[in-house]
């Protein structure tokens, strides 16, 4: 018989079953099926072939207990049953918008070596670099920027769910604009590595702390304040459903920034979850789910 049968919702109308094949002889395997949480009326609802150890239970309603067994067939007879699992469908389509927990400017000053081991968890967030010239025009010094962004609330409610991610968008709104758009590329990247408000700064951002390279997003700067940004993480937040990598928030920097011309500026500063010029422009994430 089949063992450690396990059951999975992953959408208003569908089930996910695995198993270990623990005969060494069957033609296939029978599914059968019963509705509410404690129902023992079982019905088969399908079959799969030899060796094949999952199936997904597709045409149910939402919001529903289904109970499954599985168990291994030949031409000789049937094997006895598996365990019994059970999964909830989820709900109809859910629309959440998460407030940041926390959020940290990250900052490098070239003529002030302590700024870069300070933590700014209560300043704006910025990205980008400023670039600072004498009257002569000769660069005196530049600072990096980059901020890290948390919310609490997806790791309650949406990590490790299995949730299907319909949609989901990092919002920002500017404090400052970008003094020189020249098209820079600024990117986004789910942070791989632990980190504490009260203590991260940009040299422990810069030499330890990692980010997942394939959730990395690309996005160009813009010069308005009056829309907020709004910048696609579906990826990212239907990773951390299907738990392929752990919560850690998100970042946000200039990967490579450029000498820009005389007394240009490359630096944007956002709205934080402490200066903002109204309540509804501090950073928000948008998911859509079921």
């Amino acid at each position: 018989a089949p063992s450690c049968l396990t059951a999975r919702a992953v959408s208003t109308a569908q089930i996910s079953l695995s198993w270990p094949d623990n005969a060494n002889n069957e033609t296939g395997f029978e599914i059968d099926r019963c509705a509410g949480a404690g129902c023992t009326s079982f019905t088969q609802i399908g079959t799969v072939g030899t060796n094949v150890t999952t199936y997904q239970s597709s045409g149910l309603s939402a919001s529903t207990t289904y109970r499954y067994r599985v168990r291994a067939t030949n031409r000789d007879g049937d094997s006895g049953n598996s365990n019994i699992a059970s999964a909830t469908t989820a709900s109809s389509v859910v629309e959440q918008t998460y407030l940041a927990t926390f959020d940290n400017l990250l900052l490098f000053d070239s003529t002030d070596p302590a700024r870069g081991n300070t933590a700014y968890p209560g300043a704006e967030n910025a990205v980008g670099y400023n670039y600072f010239y004498d009257i002569n025009g000769f660069l005196t010094g530049y600072l990096g920027s980059a901020f890290l962004v948390y919310f609490d609330g997806i790791q309650q409610d949406l990590v490790n769910s299995g949730r299907t991610i319909l949609e989901a968008r990092l919002i920002l709104n500017l404090y400052t604009a970008q003094g020189d758009p020249v098209g820079n590329t600024f990117r986004l990247a789910a942070v791989g590595t632990t980190w504490s408000p009260n203590a991260v700064n940009w040299n422990q951002w810069i030499n330890n702390m990692s980010h997942y390279d394939q959730t990395v997003v690309n996005f160009s700067p813009w010069s308005s304040g009056a829309v907020a940004h709004e910048i696609d993480v579906t990826a990212i937040v239907q990773s951390w459903a299907n738990g392929d990598f752990l919560h850690y928030g998100f970042q946000v920097w200039e990967p490579n920034p450029t000498l820009p011309g005389y007394s240009s500026l490359q630096a944007m500063a956002y709205e934080s979850l402490e200066l903002w010029n109204a309540s509804n422009r501090r950073p928000m994430l948008y998911v859509r789910y079921q």
